[in-house]
């Protein structure tokens, strides 16, 4: 057994006959039975050769699972670790990768490698079914000997000779010399693998021979084989895995293969690719916040598509070279791991304005997704025609996402500053302006400074992008926000149901719908409609403080604090998770706790301008009469320059606890004037008990119930 096999004890003579160097980890292995035939090979060598059992010698990447764990290895060990080689041949990765030899290990030991058709479409699959029997982890159902490896080989280089064959007699553009490149791969594998049998093949079959007569005796199954009832997934009556009208995909960031991670153009390509599939009736896409953990690693397609919920994984891999982006990309089906579709596309400056259109118009394909003829028509129009303002729009989306996961305003303010450069280099460029307006809205409602500001300039671009394009979602959409933090309830939702009736499956459009139907009083509709956010995208931390606040507005108090317990378990750090459960806290009489929590919420917060959690922590220690605790700055506030209804709200309540009525009903009427009209909730909330008597306080409920009652007549679906 070599225990060493790797490309550089590997050499190819001039006359291309592959020989195995280096046999200082050597060792011959023998039973007693075939001793005597190996006496004059093993003369003077002691039994333990050069190492003894337990010790775990070679070369950490190209180790078998059996040489990790330093068990006795035979010639099946020499075959994983050529099934490496080979996989590094196909691919040019690595197919178990790690920062240390531990984490190496662990991959060797427990992860499956990546599909070499995802990182090299051009390799036939043939050879990916047989690089995958050489990693088989479990050596008794991997290759069981040189001869059989080379056999399969063969049979792949003459299956691949034929189709080139066939292939030259029609080339096609761009992939002249591809076949003959591959058939030199695999005749180069074939030449290896005769050398390899060479080394122990003879005693190595004695070994199993052995074996497999012990096994026999004792009448055991190979671990290989399957039982003749099967387990599976379970099925209809009819026999056939039930399927539903909508099906699911998640697209993952696309891995640049020359780096550990992806870069912000292959994230904001990945965004811009769900961006166009979400717009589709019959096609639920996994939000870019939910797939933006596999950005620094690179799961099987199986793994992924069970964690996300999703029924198809589409991925892809990239390189840049001299100019050029070279992207591999792929559909694979999330039960099986086999691929659906497969393309590659060498991406210069002109044909990159129309790889998303044509990655989403594959996707439908693939998936056989029912489309309309309008769907059709957008999913394959060119979003702009210049090329820097798409790069700087896929700039734009990333910063967003990077956003709505750490919840940073810097990030806002670099993917506004990309979508203004991109609509400036590019005036009819929608789908830009619908982003920048999207970022306007976010910023208005969770950060004071400058608000008023943000919401003109976030309607402007909506509109500018509705009258680009009117039939867009996103435009739609980010209008609707608007219109909802500028206090026009009645249009947001009106904008909402519009961009929802195009893109039934958005994420965001869901959450928003929920956001403006709580403002306006709709508290079971915006519960079901941020459910439905979190179908979607379950992943994401902001869908479920949000919900649980939905929650709270019903009456349902403990289970709020139950949803943002359990948040808090995989992200204990996040401030606003932190925030939303001191409210809930408060709201349930845990005065104490709910103080430690949002002391700690605010730690964290830092210097973040949020200022929802001082405002909450602001609540508790007005009710317990102790404004002397109150950041300063919470009296510092003036009515009209704050924009966001729920701010408003909150020193409206402060107020009313700390017994200054008149600072309260001018809170009050600003919260009204926002267009937060949620009278179920006002008439509910503890903090206005001691105004509830009060003349002026009952007019502005008057007002406050009228507009819910119009509200509740033209948008309530419950």
């Amino acid at each position: 057994v070599h225990r060493d096999i790797k490309p550089a004890n590997i050499f190819v003579n001039k006359r291309g006959h592959a020989k195995i160097l280096y046999f200082g980890l050597a060792k011959v292995t023998a039973r007693k039975t075939d001793a005597d035939a190996l006496a004059a090979t093993v003369t003077g060598v002691s039994d333990e050769h050069l190492t003894s059992p337990g010790a775990a010698l070679g070369t950490v990447a190209y180790m078998s699972p059996e040489q990790v764990l330093g068990k006795e290895v035979d010639a099946r060990s020499d075959l994983f670790s050529f099934g490496v080689v080979l996989y590094e041949m196909a691919t040019g990765a690595l197919p178990f990768r790690g920062d240390s030899s531990g984490a190496i290990f662990d991959s060797i030991l427990h992860k499956m490698q990546a599909d070499p058709l995802r990182l090299n479409s051009d390799i036939p699959a043939k050879l990916d079914d047989v690089i995958g029997k050489a990693l088989e982890k479990d050596r008794e159902v991997r290759y069981q000997s040189a001869a059989e490896l080379r056999a399969d080989l063969k049979r792949v280089r003459r299956d691949t000779e034929s189709q080139s064959a066939i292939a030259r007699t029609e080339p096609a553009p761009g992939r002249v010399g591809r076949g003959r490149r591959l058939e030199m791969a695999i005749a180069g594998a074939v030449l290896f693998v005769v050398a390899l049998a060479g080394i122990g093949y003879r005693a190595y079959e004695l070994n199993r021979k052995s074996e497999t007569q012990a096994q026999s005796a004792a009448g055991r199954t190979s671990p290989g084989q399957l039982s003749s009832s099967g387990q599976g997934q379970a099925q209809s009556p009819s026999g056939v895995p039930a399927k539903p009208v909508v099906q699911t995909i998640a697209v993952l960031p696309f891995h640049d293969l020359s780096a550990a991670t992806s870069d912000s153009w292959a994230i904001g390509m990945t965004d811009a690719i769900i961006s166009r599939l979400t717009s589709l009736q019959n096609l639920a896409v996994r939000p870019t916040t939910s797939v933006l953990k596999y950005a620094k690693e690179s799961p099987e397609a199986v793994e992924a598509a069970k964690a996300l919920g999703v029924e198809s994984i589409l991925e892809g891999t990239y390189q840049r070279s001299a100019g050029v982006i070279r992207v591999t990309v792929q559909l694979i089906d999330g039960q099986t791991g086999t691929t659906k579709w497969s393309q590659r596309y060498d991406l210069h400056s002109g044909n990159i304005l129309t790889f998303e259109d044509e990655v989403a118009t594959k996707v439908v394909e693939g998936l056989k997704v029912e489309v309309t003829a309008s769907e059709q028509k957008a999913i394959g129009q060119m979003p702009t025609t210049n090329v820097d303002a798409y790069n700087d729009y896929l700039q734009s989306r990333f910063f967003f996402n990077e956003y709505l996961v750490y919840s940073r305003l810097e990030s806002l303010k670099k993917a506004r500053e990309f979508a203004v450069r991109a609509t400036a280099l590019d005036p009819n460029f929608a789908d830009a302006y619908a982003v920048q307006a999207q970022l306007d809205g976010f910023e208005a409602a969770n950060f004071m400074e400058g608000a008023t500001e943000n919401l003109k300039q976030g309607e402007k671009a909506a509109l500018n992008a509705l009258k680009i394009n009117p039939q867009s979602a996103e435009g739609l959409i980010a209008l609707g926000a608007i219109y909802s933090e500028s206090g026009r309830e009645g249009d947001a939702l009106r904008s909402l149901r519009k961009g929802l009736l195009m893109a039934p499956n958005q994420e965001t459009a869901w959450q928003m719908y929920a956001y403006t139907s709580y403002y306006a009083g709709l508290n079971e509709q915006a519960e079901k409609a941020m459910a439905r956010a979190i179908e979607l995208n379950p992943n994401l931390p902001q869908q479920h403080w949000m919900h649980a606040r939905m929650l709270l507005y019903e009456g349902r108090t403990g289970e709020a604090e139950q949803e943002m317990r359990k948040l808090l378990e995989t992200n204990p750090d996040q401030y606003k998770a932190l925030a939303q459960l001191g409210e809930f806290l408060y709201y349930e009489g845990k005065l104490d706790e709910a103080e430690q929590v949002l002391a700690r919420a605010m730690q964290l917060g830092g210097s973040s301008p949020d200022d929802g959690p001082r405002l909450l922590a602001a609540i508790v220690y007005a009710a317990r009469n102790e404004p002397q605790k109150m950041d300063p700055k919470v009296f510092r506030y003036s009515p009209e320059h704050v924009t966001d209804a729920d701010y408003a709200y909150y020193l409206a309540g402060i107020y009313a606890l700390l017994g200054k009525r008149e600072e309260s009903m001018v809170w009050l009427k600003r919260t009204v004037a926002l267009g937060d009209v949620n009278y179920p909730w006002f008439q509910r909330d503890k903090n206005f008990d001691g105004l509830r008597k009060d003349p002026e306080y009952q007019a502005i409920m008057a007002g406050v119930k009228q507009h819910w009652e119009e509200y509740k007549r033209e948008f309530d679906t419950q």
